[in-house]
């Protein structure tokens, strides 16, 4: 289930938790689940049987904490995958195409559609590498040396001449090279990963926004606001009002 738009609640396996846009629920049969989302919301849903991947590719895809177990009879659901903007429109756009292929009767479509599903959980297995809902969860290779770093210093100043004192390669090869295969450059990177870690904060009512700022590795209250209204399209006041089970009517721009 991807939330295309709107905010509201859910609660999976008895723990409540709240819903907004670019989050991503991957669930199992065995999963208890119930969704509220407020009137003009919206968002898709896409019912499959593992069956339909090659067992090859259920393998690899269950190497990441998200897929774990995935296509077996113990999956359960473990966590929400959450899209920030820059990659949010792209998965809409392959979640509208698919549904608008699948009311289409002509020769092909069953192809089109796997072959586009296919691209969706290649698209959830990269997200859930460069943004891990475990943030102490570690990854092999020279990509994962430069993420794990991230993630375990992404509330200090961290630059690619730092990165390439611990890599052993030049800022300048680093910033294409990070380029190229996560498709986003460095900046921005921990930019949205600054944001997502903020994101799970928020949910926190005795944090101010001041101390998120700070915990996260901004150096003041607006530079947050700012880099947060760019991220996720409303300021992080805005967004906690959303959190709350009857934030209804508070939706004014700070």
């Amino acid at each position: 289930m991807f939330i295309r738009s709107g905010y509201g609640w859910c609660s999976i396996n008895g723990i409540h938790r709240p819903i907004l846009p670019g989050d991503l629920y991957l669930m199992g049969k065995r999963d208890e689940h119930e969704f509220f989302l407020k009137q003009g919301g919206a968002y898709y849903t896409v019912m499959f049987q593992p069956e339909v991947i090659p067992e090859a590719d259920r393998r690899e895809l269950s190497q990441s904490p998200f897929f774990r177990n995935f296509g077996t009879p113990e999956f359960q659901f473990v966590n929400k995958c959450s899209f920030p903007i820059h990659t949010f429109e792209h998965v809409s756009r392959t979640l509208e195409q698919m549904r608008r292929e699948a009311l289409d009767a002509k020769i092909g479509r069953s192809l089109l559609l796997q072959a586009r599903f296919f691209d969706l959980l290649a698209q959830i297995a990269k997200q859930t590498v460069l943004f891990p809902s475990d943030f102490h969860e570690k990854t092999d290779s020279l990509l994962g040396a430069v993420i794990n770093y991230a993630l375990e210093h992404y509330h200090e100043t961290i630059s690619l001449a730092d990165l390439g004192k611990l890599t052993g390669r030049s800022p300048e090869y680093l910033g294409k090279f990070f380029h190229r295969h996560a498709g986003i450059n460095f900046t921005d990177y921990l930019a949205y990963l600054r944001i997502e870690q903020a994101r799970l904060l928020l949910e926190d009512m005795t944090l101010s926004l001041g101390e998120i700022a700070f915990r996260t590795g901004f150096y003041d209250s607006a530079h947050f606001t700012r880099t947060f209204r760019r991220i996720i399209g409303m300021p992080p006041s805005q967004f906690r009002r959303h959190l709350l089970p009857d934030n209804g009517n508070s939706d004014k721009e700070d």
